[in-house]
């Protein structure tokens, strides 16, 4: 019984140890990706928005401490109301500390709040190994400079997943913003362990959008782009 017992073990720690993932992100210069990228808004019950775009990122500049990540909007289309916006966006430069938090964020969207935009598409990885059904959380400090209070990111690993045909594995994750009435998420992403991220399907609230001087509840889908 007790070598039944002691193999029984082995074969419990082999197989946690086998569907154990570690995401450890890479950033290297030059590292290109496309995202088809689509936001629902709806603003504050005055309008409907639908924002569409192939969001090509670019890694840039990478130090020690930060990594700049370089990201176009291109074929942008803009619907308020069933409407063309006219909305425009110059080239965005997100620049990320060591631990994967947001430092910056210059340009992007004419009129919308870019900074939490990035947010939503920027994955904050569990910083150990995880198994599926394991939970983690991440605390960020405020980001005074960008007016964002600290952030909380809640994750949980829900196992291996597959995005056009490439393989990753899934996570959900809730971002909430400290202070009343503050920008919060539910997220699921789809990455593989280098950090790369396949997909993106969550929703929203508190989103502030400048342009409107109101806020936004709305839905984000974004999927790799293998073939780009």
């Amino acid at each position: 019984m007790k070598a039944l017992a002691t193999i029984a073990l082995v074969l419990a720690a082999a197989l946690s140890s086998a569907q154990s993932v570690t995401i450890s992100p890479v950033y290297k210069e030059g590292d290109k990706i496309v995202h088809s990228l689509t936001l629902n808004l709806d603003i504050s019950g005055l309008a409907q928005g639908v924002l569409k775009a192939d969001l090509t990122s670019l890694v840039g500049k990478v130090t020690a401490e930060t990594t700049e990540v370089k990201s176009t909007f291109d074929n942008l289309s803009v619907l308020v109301n069933d409407s063309d916006a006219g909305t425009t966006a110059v080239e965005m430069v997100r620049v990320l500390n060591r631990d994967g938090s947001l430092k910056d964020v210059t340009g992007g969207l004419q009129g919308g709040d870019n900074y939490r935009t990035s947010l939503l598409t920027t994955f904050f990885a569990p910083e150990a190994a995880v198994n599926a059904g394991d939970t983690y959380e991440r605390k960020f400090p405020e980001n005074k400079s960008a007016g964002i209070g600290a952030l909380t990111a809640k994750g949980k690993y829900i196992g291996e997943a597959e995005v056009a045909g490439q393989k990753g594995y899934k996570f959900t994750l809730t971002l909430k913003e400290a202070g009343e009435d503050a920008f919060d998420a539910e997220v699921t992403y789809v990455v593989q362990a280098d950090g790369r991220i396949l997909s993106i399907d969550g929703k929203f609230k508190n989103m502030p959008i400048p342009a409107a001087g109101a806020v936004a509840t709305g839905t984000i889908k974004a999927e790799i782009k293998p073939s780009v």
